[in-house]
This record gives structure tokens, C-alpha cells and sequence, in this order.
């Protein structure tokens, strides 16, 4: 796990992931890297325990979307700069 989130993201008070956008980006890099996926569900538990949340409640939301509140995905933050 430590090694996809280091790879694609950065970590930020003021920064927030998408959790289908995080997992479909774990995804490709499995992928790419000959590695078995884990599930959404296993993944999102992993995920948060690395950002040290305690809770998926402490996940943002906003339009039914969940948010990991602390990172981003430098292909977006690259995105939003351009």
C-alpha cells in the first residue's frame, strides 16, 4: 500500500481524494505492476489506517461522494495546476 500512495499522491492538510478516483488509480498501478488488487472495501481500510483515521466517518463527503480528507492524487493536483 505504501508504495502506490507514495507513487501517486501527496499528502496535504488541504487536500482531499476522491475514493473511487483513489481506488481506480491503485487499480492501474496493480496493474501495471503485475500486483493482485485487494477489494474497495479492504482497500479503503488500508487507506485510511495510513492517513491514521480511526473512522470512515471521518471521511469527507459532498454530492454522495467520499472524499479521503489529507491527500491527493498528484494527477489531479497536476490537473487543477495546468
Amino acid at each position: 500500500m505504501g508504495r502506490v500512495l507514495t507513487e501517486n499522491c501527496k499528502t496535504d492538510p488541504g487536500l482531499r481524494a476522491e475514493q473511487e478516483h483513489l481506488y481506480l488509480a491503485y487499480t492501474r498501478w496493480c496493474e501495471a505492476e503485475g500486483a493482485t488488487t485487494v477489494s474497495s472495501r479492504a482497500f479503503a481500510g488500508r487507506v485510511r489506517e495510513t492517513l491514521g483515521m480511526t473512522s470512515p466517518k471521518e471521511m469527507a463527503t459532498s454530492s454522495s461522494k467520499k472524499y479521503y480528507p489529507g491527500i491527493g492524487l498528484i494527477a489531479d493536483i497536476n490537473e487543477e495546476n495546468a
